[in-house]
């Protein structure tokens, strides 16, 4: 554990000599924001349609109302991968690239 968090402080130091790196190091360990899938961003931009053969698709595997968080999320995540499959393939290929050119914001200070 140390020797990991030792490579990952020098990596971070190496990381802020270079000018188009400023930042603090708490910013630099911690604000770091997860690449979206491209199913999400395909969700995310189609809700009508993705979110109505999402939701057909979780009470297919067997959602049920009074389910937490916890025991939906993987239903819900299992319901976007089949429901993404269903699309074209030109589609899909669309929005993984969409994915792939994703490019995080910058945090505001």
């Amino acid at each position: 554990m140390r020797q990991r968090l030792l490579v990952k402080i020098s990596g971070l130091i190496r990381a802020r000599e270079e000018p188009s790196r400023p930042g603090d190091l708490f910013d630099l360990l911690f604000a770091r924001e997860r690449r979206p899938s491209a199913k999400d961003l395909w969700f995310l931009a189609n809700p009508d349609e993705a979110g109505q053969l999402e939701r057909e698709l979780m009470v297919g595997y067997g959602w049920r109302p009074d389910m937490t968080r916890r025991e939906t999320l993987p239903l819900q995540s299992r319901a976007r991968k089949a429901a993404f499959g269903r699309i074209s393939e030109e589609e899909q290929e669309h929005w993984r690239q969409v994915a792939q050119d994703w490019k995080p914001t910058e945090p505001t200070k």
